[in-house]
């Protein structure tokens, strides 16, 4: 279905690629702009990096196995531009929260991205602004500035430090 048409109907879940960034304990977050097509999330903070995939982008069965580097790596670098060979891309798992509008429409294949290296650029400066490390402490003190999927998010890494089990 072409996106347009799915994010009209409300019946349709979009699947969507998610990427939690962090290095030592800290995780990047962002401000998304009024120039980002979604207008439910305009001026939200988030903790999750990612977009819409598209049916070419890679084949769902495929998705769970070791082969989707390439994929994850091209998915990333859209929203971050990293220096090769300076982090680990690992399966954390689904995330899907119907509480809003916007997030009952999408379904998020999430990632752990362990950045061995601090130096990285937004892709998407017109819509990701305000880029910083924080401590998931950090983000708890400001959690209502913060989109409800990060703070579900913000629930399940801040309980444990630094991420490892799948949720």
């Amino acid at each position: 279905m072409e996106r347009w048409r799915a994010e009209g109907d409300v019946e349709v879940i979009q699947l969507v690629s998610g990427f939690v960034v962090q290095l030592d304990d800290r995780v990047l977050t962002y401000r998304r702009t009024k120039r980002l097509p979604e207008s439910r999330l305009h001026g939200e903070y988030s903790a999750l990096f990612g977009g819409h995939l598209n049916p070419e982008d890679i084949p769902l069965w495929n998705i769970f196995e070791s082969g989707y580097a390439s994929f994850l790596d091209r998915e990333l670098n859209e929203e971050l531009r990293l220096p090769p060979n300076t982090y680990d891309i690992r399966l954390r798992g689904m995330l899907y929260d119907d509480a809003r509008p916007v997030s009952r429409q999408h379904l998020a294949i999430v990632f752990d991205v362990a950045l061995r290296d601090p130096n990285y650029t937004v892709g998407e400066r017109g819509f990701l602004q305000q880029d910083k490390f924080e401590t998931w402490r950090e983000v708890g003190d400001r959690l209502g500035d913060f989109e409800n999927w990060s703070r579900l998010l913000y629930g399940i890494y801040s309980s444990e430090g630094k991420a490892h089990s799948q949720f």
